[in-house]
Protein backbone atom coordinates (compact mmCIF):
# COMPACT_ATOMS: atom_id res chain seq x y z
CA UNK A 1 0.00 0.00 0.00
CA UNK A 2 1.19 3.57 -1.11
CA UNK A 3 1.13 5.86 2.43
CA UNK A 4 1.56 3.26 4.65
CA UNK A 5 4.12 0.40 2.77
CA UNK A 6 2.43 -2.04 3.81
CA UNK A 7 3.45 -5.41 1.79
CA UNK A 8 1.36 -8.65 1.09
CA UNK A 9 2.55 -11.67 -0.07
CA UNK A 10 1.09 -14.87 -0.98
CA UNK A 11 2.40 -18.08 -2.82
CA UNK A 12 0.33 -19.36 -5.93
CA UNK A 13 0.74 -22.33 -8.34
CA UNK A 14 1.02 -19.98 -11.23
CA UNK A 15 0.72 -16.49 -13.07
CA UNK A 16 -2.68 -17.88 -14.20
CA UNK A 17 -5.79 -15.82 -13.74
CA UNK A 18 -8.07 -17.87 -10.99
CA UNK A 19 -4.78 -17.55 -9.53
CA UNK A 20 -3.84 -13.86 -9.73
CA UNK A 21 -7.65 -13.45 -8.82
CA UNK A 22 -7.31 -15.29 -5.79
CA UNK A 23 -4.13 -13.44 -4.81
CA UNK A 24 -6.03 -10.41 -5.07
CA UNK A 25 -8.87 -11.56 -3.01
CA UNK A 26 -6.89 -12.57 -0.15
CA UNK A 27 -5.18 -9.12 -0.39
CA UNK A 28 -7.99 -7.57 0.05
CA UNK A 29 -9.28 -9.58 3.15
CA UNK A 30 -5.84 -9.49 4.74
CA UNK A 31 -5.44 -5.12 4.37
CA UNK A 32 -9.44 -5.32 5.63
CA UNK A 33 -10.59 -3.06 2.95
CA UNK A 34 -10.27 -2.28 -0.93
CA UNK A 35 -8.13 1.01 -2.00
CA UNK A 36 -9.61 2.81 -4.65
CA UNK A 37 -6.73 2.37 -6.92
CA UNK A 38 -4.70 -1.11 -8.14
CA UNK A 39 -1.86 -0.69 -9.95
CA UNK A 40 -1.25 -4.32 -11.68
CA UNK A 41 1.76 -4.85 -13.44
CA UNK A 42 1.25 -6.00 -17.44
CA UNK A 43 0.71 -9.32 -16.96
CA UNK A 44 -1.73 -10.53 -19.20
CA UNK A 45 -3.90 -12.35 -16.08
CA UNK A 46 -5.04 -8.74 -15.63
CA UNK A 47 -4.46 -6.57 -18.65
CA UNK A 48 -4.21 -8.11 -22.00
CA UNK A 49 -3.53 -4.84 -24.01
CA UNK A 50 -1.98 -1.50 -22.65
CA UNK A 51 -1.20 1.25 -25.15
CA UNK A 52 -1.49 5.56 -24.56
CA UNK A 53 -4.76 5.38 -26.27
CA UNK A 54 -6.19 2.08 -24.88
CA UNK A 55 -6.39 -0.63 -22.38
CA UNK A 56 -7.63 -3.88 -22.07
CA UNK A 57 -8.43 -5.52 -19.23
CA UNK A 58 -8.58 -9.31 -18.83
CA UNK A 59 -12.48 -9.66 -18.25
CA UNK A 60 -11.89 -11.93 -14.79
CA UNK A 61 -9.48 -9.22 -13.96
CA UNK A 62 -12.08 -6.79 -15.17
CA UNK A 63 -14.90 -8.14 -12.90
CA UNK A 64 -13.07 -8.13 -9.97
CA UNK A 65 -12.17 -4.72 -10.23
CA UNK A 66 -16.70 -4.08 -10.77
CA UNK A 67 -17.24 -6.18 -7.71
CA UNK A 68 -14.57 -4.71 -5.08
CA UNK A 69 -14.89 -1.07 -6.52
CA UNK A 70 -11.45 -0.14 -7.36
CA UNK A 71 -10.31 1.47 -10.58
CA UNK A 72 -7.40 -0.17 -12.50
CA UNK A 73 -4.41 2.10 -13.58
CA UNK A 74 -1.84 -0.36 -15.15
CA UNK A 75 1.84 0.25 -15.04
CA UNK A 76 3.45 1.70 -18.21
CA UNK A 77 5.58 -0.76 -20.11
CA UNK A 78 9.16 -0.30 -19.24
CA UNK A 79 8.23 2.48 -16.37
CA UNK A 80 9.60 0.91 -13.26
CA UNK A 81 8.86 4.44 -11.29
CA UNK A 82 4.90 3.55 -11.90
CA UNK A 83 5.33 0.68 -9.28
CA UNK A 84 8.27 1.63 -7.73
CA UNK A 85 6.77 0.82 -4.10
CA UNK A 86 5.88 -2.42 -5.55
CA UNK A 87 9.43 -2.92 -6.64
CA UNK A 88 10.70 -2.80 -3.63
CA UNK A 89 8.19 -4.69 -2.00
CA UNK A 90 9.34 -7.37 -3.77
CA UNK A 91 12.87 -7.25 -3.33
CA UNK A 92 12.15 -6.86 0.46
CA UNK A 93 10.23 -10.40 0.07
CA UNK A 94 12.65 -12.20 -1.61
CA UNK A 95 15.51 -10.85 0.86
CA UNK A 96 13.99 -11.23 4.04
CA UNK A 97 11.37 -13.96 3.31
CA UNK A 98 12.77 -15.55 0.30
CA UNK A 99 16.49 -16.19 1.64
CA UNK A 100 15.31 -17.74 5.04
CA UNK A 101 13.25 -20.60 3.05
CA UNK A 102 15.59 -20.80 0.47
CA UNK A 103 16.88 -24.29 1.73
CA UNK A 104 13.44 -25.57 3.23
CA UNK A 105 11.35 -28.38 0.98
CA UNK A 106 7.66 -27.76 1.10
CA UNK A 107 5.22 -30.22 -0.21
CA UNK A 108 1.91 -28.59 -0.04
CA UNK A 109 1.23 -24.96 -0.95
CA UNK A 110 -0.73 -24.15 2.38
CA UNK A 111 2.62 -24.92 4.09
CA UNK A 112 5.06 -22.61 1.86
CA UNK A 113 1.98 -19.63 2.59
CA UNK A 114 2.06 -20.45 6.66
CA UNK A 115 5.73 -20.26 6.59
CA UNK A 116 5.93 -16.96 4.26
CA UNK A 117 2.86 -15.32 6.70
CA UNK A 118 4.93 -15.76 9.12
CA UNK A 119 7.75 -13.97 8.14
CA UNK A 120 5.50 -11.61 6.45
CA UNK A 121 4.07 -10.22 9.89
CA UNK A 122 7.58 -10.11 11.03
CA UNK A 123 8.48 -8.21 8.12
CA UNK A 124 5.52 -5.74 8.36
CA UNK A 125 6.28 -5.31 12.43
CA UNK A 126 9.57 -3.74 12.06
CA UNK A 127 10.50 -0.39 12.80
CA UNK A 128 11.63 1.68 9.60
CA UNK A 129 14.55 3.48 9.74
CA UNK A 130 12.25 6.42 7.95
CA UNK A 131 9.15 6.92 9.58
CA UNK A 132 10.13 5.30 13.12
CA UNK A 133 6.68 3.08 13.16
CA UNK A 134 6.64 -0.25 11.50
CA UNK A 135 4.34 -0.78 8.44
CA UNK A 136 1.56 -2.54 10.39
CA UNK A 137 0.77 0.39 12.80
CA UNK A 138 1.18 3.16 9.71
CA UNK A 139 -1.47 0.79 7.93
CA UNK A 140 -4.25 1.13 10.87
CA UNK A 141 -3.13 4.50 11.67
CA UNK A 142 -2.97 5.90 7.67
CA UNK A 143 -4.10 3.51 4.90
CA UNK A 144 -7.11 1.75 6.37
CA UNK A 145 -9.49 4.69 7.00
CA UNK A 146 -9.04 5.40 3.65
CA UNK A 147 -9.49 2.09 2.38
CA UNK A 148 -13.18 1.45 0.80
CA UNK A 149 -15.28 -1.45 2.98
CA UNK A 150 -14.90 -5.13 1.26
CA UNK A 151 -18.39 -6.50 -0.04
CA UNK A 152 -20.51 -8.34 1.83
CA UNK A 153 -19.94 -11.70 -0.27
CA UNK A 154 -16.69 -12.89 -1.92
CA UNK A 155 -16.50 -12.56 -5.84
CA UNK A 156 -17.52 -15.21 -7.15
CA UNK A 157 -15.10 -16.03 -10.20
CA UNK A 158 -15.47 -17.04 -13.16
CA UNK A 159 -13.35 -18.25 -16.36
CA UNK A 160 -14.29 -17.08 -19.44
CA UNK A 161 -13.85 -19.68 -22.89
CA UNK A 162 -14.01 -17.73 -26.33
CA UNK A 163 -14.32 -19.57 -29.80
CA UNK A 164 -15.74 -22.84 -28.22
CA UNK A 165 -18.58 -24.47 -30.64
CA UNK A 166 -21.03 -27.30 -30.71
CA UNK A 167 -20.74 -30.22 -32.22
CA UNK A 168 -23.26 -32.10 -33.73
CA UNK A 169 -24.68 -34.17 -30.92
CA UNK A 170 -25.56 -30.54 -29.60
CA UNK A 171 -22.78 -30.77 -26.77
CA UNK A 172 -19.85 -28.61 -25.87
CA UNK A 173 -16.40 -30.23 -25.31
CA UNK A 174 -14.50 -28.36 -21.91
CA UNK A 175 -11.90 -29.99 -20.01
CA UNK A 176 -12.59 -33.73 -20.87
CA UNK A 177 -16.40 -33.62 -20.61
CA UNK A 178 -19.59 -32.83 -22.66
CA UNK A 179 -22.05 -30.50 -21.84
CA UNK A 180 -25.40 -29.55 -23.40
Amino acid sequence: LGASGYIFATAVPSQKVGDFIQAHIEMFADIGGVPKFVVPDNLKSAVIKNTRSSTLLNQAFAELSEHYGFIVVPARSRKPKDKSLGEIAVQLVQRYILARLRHRVFFHMDELNEQIQYWLKQLNQNITRTYKTSRAQRLIEIDRPALQPLPERHYPFSRWEYQRTVDQSYHVFHEGCYYS
